[in-house]
């Protein structure tokens, strides 16, 4: 068999252990990631099967700037492992591991490179560098098709493009069992914490409608200060780091509906499809979104949630308001995500993967 090698900047992510999973059996498979060392992490489940090789390097989460010196050391021991496992294939996750991933290649050019992109890049030093790196990538991961039509197209083929939309697996919430709608309106938040102004107004706002819960899961670079925003406040339930595999359902489960603002001014957040689409249409609940954005685009041409400037907290309570006093707009929305979940799941793009890979090597490396 072949050999991959993932390489990924922090904690694994979901979609990351679905690649993974996908590809086990058919490769060799090592995992190696960036071990941060923050008091807020977790330990991921990973696949059976696949080897691990964290390394462990404290560093913050964003502030680029902040974790450089940890980033040159980080790049000096990952080269050491690659070098160890000699794989045929990296998949290199974000621009700073094609960085380390490519090094590798300028000795050893016969390995094939994988880039997969969930954020763009962002600063002009980074997409400069990028673009730069990606002249030897063979196959570009991305997990919304918008991100090739804003950037990518200039300077990429697309007939070295897949598309990887954030999906969950078939029968993942097979036992979701939903919140009981006599208790009181709870609004979640659910996953990586960042865009602290739009938690802000999420917090602030609630408290004004009253009669409404929040709940706040997760780990990211404002965990730290959106667990102090939230000291004191007894609307909201800040419950923390989470393990995806064990008690994702269960905090879905918890809430009405999931509030999903971010900051559109950021041309990234306007053509991302998040993950929380996807699971939320799978467990029947329905979202609220930033408006002038991709997203606010499927949200409301599907009526599955509802839309709001994201900087409008007037907007923001009328709404949560609203949907205190009438429950049936949420059911509405909620009935129009169960009619649409048989048609999310990662299991229908997992052969576009397989041969995506397989056409790498020209096959699967098993003789």
């Amino acid at each position: 068999m072949y050999k991959v090698l993932f390489l990924f900047n922090t904690t694994p992510l979901p979609r990351i252990i679905r690649r993974i999973n996908t590809l086990l059996g058919r490769y060799n498979i090592t995992l190696v990631f960036w071990e941060r060392c923050l008091n807020h992490d977790f330990t991921p489940e990973i696949p059976e099967g696949c080897q691990v090789c964290p390394i462990m390097l404290k560093a913050p989460l964003g502030k680029p700037w902040s974790k450089l010196i940890p980033f040159l050391r980080f790049v000096v021991r990952c080269l050491g492992v690659i070098k160890t496992v000699r794989p045929d294939i990296i998949h290199a996750a974000n621009c700073d591991m094609l960085l380390a991933a490519r090094l590798y290649q300028l000795r050893y050019p016969g390995v094939s490179l994988v880039y997969e992109v969930a954020d763009l890049p962002r600063g002009a030093v980074v997409k400069a560098l990028e673009r730069l790196l990606m002249k030897r990538v063979d196959l570009l991961i991305l997990t919304s098709f918008y991100f090739y039509e804003e950037r990518y197209r200039y300077f990429y083929p697309e007939s070295k493009v897949l598309v990887q939309r954030n999906l969950p697996p078939r029968g993942f919430f097979a036992n979701f069992t939903g919140k009981k709608s006599a208790q009181p309106l709870t609004i979640g938040f659910i996953g990586s914490l960042r865009y602290f102004e739009q938690l802000v107004m999420l917090i602030d706002t609630a408290a004004a409608a009253a009669g409404i819960r929040l709940l706040i899961a997760g780990a990211g670079p404002d965990y730290e200060r959106v667990h102090r925003y939230t000291l004191g406040r007894g609307y909201v339930e800040f419950y923390g780091p989470y393990n995806y595999q064990r008690d994702i359902a269960g905090l879905y489960g918890r809430v009405d509906c999931l509030y999903s603002v971010y900051d559109a001014d950021l041309a990234n957040v306007r053509i991302a499809l998040p993950n929380r689409l996807y699971e939320a249409i799978a467990c029947g609940l329905p979202l609220i979104v930033s408006r002038h954005t991709v997203l606010s685009q499927i949200v409301s041409e599907q009526g599955i949630g509802f839309v709001v400037g994201h900087q409008d907290k007037r907007e923001l309570l009328e709404l949560l308001v609203d949907l205190r006093d009438d429950r049936a707009r949420l059911e509405d929305a909620a009935a129009r995500c169960r009619e649409l979940a048989k048609h999310y799941y990662s299991e229908d793009e997992s052969l576009l993967i397989i041969n995506a890979y397989k056409r790498l090597k020209g096959g699967f490396g098993d003789g």
